[in-house]
């Protein structure tokens, strides 16, 4: 009974890597919505919402007002919590990325697998299918989407922080035919250079998270260090025993086993740093304390 039913599941294979066709799916969702089936999408600059410089400029700019001049209205407030709404939004954006994931691979794995990875990037027939086109543009608007990430980190006061082979390639193969190159590749200067000035703003991004992120811990345990090698023992926020004796108590000479000052009289911190100091007998030579 159970091996018939394991029978009658569909296995992944290289046309269909889930087992089931999700393309169909996707196919009758897209058409109930829209009225029309997702091949039949064309992009259309100046017509597709979003398409034409002016739309694509006007939120850039929205972005940056968001972040310097929403920095700006938190910098004398508390940082709102937001966390239900925080979570609601990255349920769905989860679900849109996995659901583009999910097709984008379907479409993918077949074509790399049977024609390689330049083909899949750089061929009309293998990176811009009509399945595709849909695709990226779908991908496209949600990236409009995630800036609402960026209305969090502000509200929250959170801080805000090889893929150049097909433009290496299309300017190589197009300018520089002497230097290694695989090859024609589809697409426009245009989208070759907004391409790397995207992917090089990522990057930068990265690099300033990372510097403002670990720089600031990296200084804090050199101090430490520093500290410790000195001789000093930080406990529970309190600066205590340095090892040495320069009080008098009772009486006593200067250094005297049960003198203190500047730390505690046993020289211990946390319970465990050692102090060791000299004292003086009355009538004796000097002897050095034990370690306690």
């Amino acid at each position: 009974m159970a091996s018939d039913l394991l029978k009658s599941l569909p296995l992944p294979t290289i046309d269909r890597p889930f087992g089931i066709e999700l393309w169909p799916i996707f196919d009758k969702a897209f058409s109930s919505v829209k009225g029309y089936s997702p091949q039949d999408f064309r992009f259309v600059q100046g017509m597709t919402p979003m398409s034409t410089f002016p739309e694509t400029a006007a939120m850039i700019v929205s972005y940056y007002i968001v972040v310097l001049g929403g920095r700006e209205f938190m910098r004398n407030r508390k940082p709102l919590k937001l966390n239900a709404l925080f979570q609601i939004h990255n349920v769905y954006l989860t679900f849109i990325s996995g659901a583009l994931l999910a097709l984008f691979m379907e479409q993918l794995v077949p074509t790399l697998w049977r024609h390689g990875t330049f083909y899949a990037i750089c061929h009309r027939d293998g990176g811009w299918t009509k399945e595709l086109v849909i695709l990226y543009y779908l991908n496209y608007l949600t990236k409009y989407v995630e800036l609402i990430d960026t209305v969090f980190l502000v509200l929250k006061k959170k801080p805000l922080s090889f893929v150049y082979f097909a433009s290496y390639t299309y300017f190589t193969s197009t300018y520089f035919q002497w230097m290694p190159n695989a090859g024609k590749c589809a697409g426009e200067e245009f989208a070759a250079f907004s391409g790397m000035g995207i992917l090089s703003s990522y990057l930068l991004l990265f690099i300033s998270f990372y510097l403002a992120t670990y720089k600031k811990s990296g200084k804090g345990r050199k101090v430490e260090a520093k500290a410790l090698a000195n001789g000093h023992a930080y406990g529970n926020g309190v600066l205590k025993a340095n090892g040495t004796a320069n009080g008098t108590a009772g009486g006593a000479p200067k250094g005297t086993a049960n003198g203190t000052a500047n730390g505690t009289a046993n020289g211990v911190a946390n319970g465990s740093t050692h102090a060791t100091g000299r004292s003086r007998s009355p009538n004796g030579p000097v002897t050095r304390s034990r370690k306690a």
